[in-house]
């Protein structure tokens, strides 16, 4: 689920929706070239906030799983990202 969604340049739009049954979530810079943020929260983030350059991932850590949205914003280009969730 979500591979290579493309996240709109330097505008913050939802990659992950709330999902209150959420276990489990992993999200990879599939772009070499451009940094990401990621925001945790309802509402749009700017370029701070959970930075993967390219190549890197980041995964929710099992015992403090965050439900919520999350938002993803780069400060140029635009970049693919891979998503699981579950």
């Amino acid at each position: 689920e979500g591979a290579g969604v493309e996240a709109l340049s330097t505008a913050s739009e939802v990659l992950v929706a709330a999902n209150p049954d959420r276990q489990y979530l992993y999200v990879k810079n599939l772009d070499s070239t451009i940094l990401v943020s990621l925001g945790l929260g309802e509402t749009a983030v700017t370029s701070r906030g959970i930075v993967l350059a390219g190549g890197e991932k980041w995964e929710m850590p099992s015992h403090a799983i965050y439900t919520g949205a999350i938002h993803i914003v780069s400060a140029s280009g635009t970049p693919s990202v891979a998503w699981v969730e579950y």
